[in-house]
């Protein structure tokens, strides 16, 4: 795992990862050319591996190069247009080495021209692949792997995505005006659509900005407020149908959704109206160290489903047969 996927794994997502798990909505191809559907088409029908490893802006791993002729990245962007990079042998670099030995026994492959974190960051945008050709004609095209390559451009630095602290919905001090902030570097463009309390649209969408250098798009709004429910639309690849698609999605750093999580709430968890009775006068225990903790888990609707002594059938498999002292489960 890469530091953010590490930072984030109990999250929904890293953006990249989170994303490529949303699927399209109705609408999702409104914005697809028929040529970069044909051209996104025409490149995956021989794709037969995941066997490259893009892991900095000039590196990547092969696992098998089959005697081609030619190597070769390919890059569909979203316009429809096609670049190809060939691919050249380079040294394998010691401390990748050391850093995943599962990769030991792949070639190491650069550029044939240097690529700067910017021509890198624009392919990442794409649909990116390796194709391997022998004769003009292509015996292979491995789908290449670029979560490293993310991490190397933008949380190897000492101030960029990983050292910032705000991500999520976060709210102005007076409750009205909100800020969002999703990390979403393989993304061309992302919305927020904001909604009421009945889940009917709002405001929006209203469009992101990104940071180059973070890969966080950001907006802030005095049209939202606390407890505003809202939606992410984002313009991406998506690996699974081989097509850029709109996603509509919650938002992977939500602290409150909607029943059924099909929206997320922008929340203040300082404001009263989101503590328990009781909340703030409340005791928490300590303990000495960490290890001493004793921590039971249950599924909610299994404890007492089929309990017989709850003073009302009502409470099987809720969470109010919890505060039951005599049913069994209890005891």
């Amino acid at each position: 795992m890469t530091n953010l996927y590490k930072r984030f794994a109990g999250l929904t997502l890293a953006a990249t990862a989170v994303l490529s798990g949303c699927q399209p909505t109705e609408q999702s191809t409104d914005r697809v050319t028929e040529s970069s559907k044909q051209s996104a088409s025409s490149e995956l029908t021989a794709v037969s591996s995941f066997g490259a490893h893009w892991l900095s802006a000039n590196l990547v791993l092969l696992s098998d190069t089959l005697n081609a002729e030619n190597i070769l990245l390919v890059t569909e962007y979203q316009d429809g247009s096609t670049e190809r990079v060939s691919l050249i042998p380079t040294s394998f670099p010691d401390a990748i080495k050391q850093q995943r030995p599962h990769l030991n026994d792949f070639v190491a492959y650069s550029f044939s021209k240097d690529l700067n974190s910017e021509d890198v960051k624009a392919k990442l945008k794409g649909h990116n692949k390796v194709v391997l050709e022998q004769n003009g004609k292509a015996l292979n095209t491995t789908i290449i792997q670029h979560a490293a390559v993310i991490d190397s451009l933008y949380t190897s630095g000492s101030n960029d995505a990983d050292e910032f602290a705000e991500f999520g919905a976060v709210i102005k001090p007076d409750g009205q005006g909100v800020s969002f902030n999703l990390w979403a570097p393989t993304a061309s463009k992302v919305f927020v659509t904001l909604y009421n309390n009945e889940k009917e649209p709002k405001s929006g969408p209203i469009e992101l900005t990104e940071n180059p250098t973070t890969g966080i798009w950001t907006v802030a709004t005095d049209k939202a407020q606390a407890m505003d429910f809202y939606q992410y639309q984002v313009d991406v690849f998506h690996p699974r149908t081989g097509q850029f698609e709109k996603l509509v999605t919650t938002d992977p750093y939500s602290l409150s959704l909607s029943t059924n999580s099909k929206y997320s709430q922008a929340v203040d968890l300082s404001a009263q109206i989101t503590k328990p009775k009781g909340w703030n006068s409340h005791s928490i225990p300590t303990v000495d160290a960490p290890e001493d903790l004793i921590l039971y888990e249950s599924h909610i609707r299994d404890f007492s489903a089929f309990d017989n002594n709850l003073s009302d059938v009502a409470y099987r498999g809720k969470y109010k047969a919890f505060s039951e002292t005599q049913s069994d489960g209890m005891k």
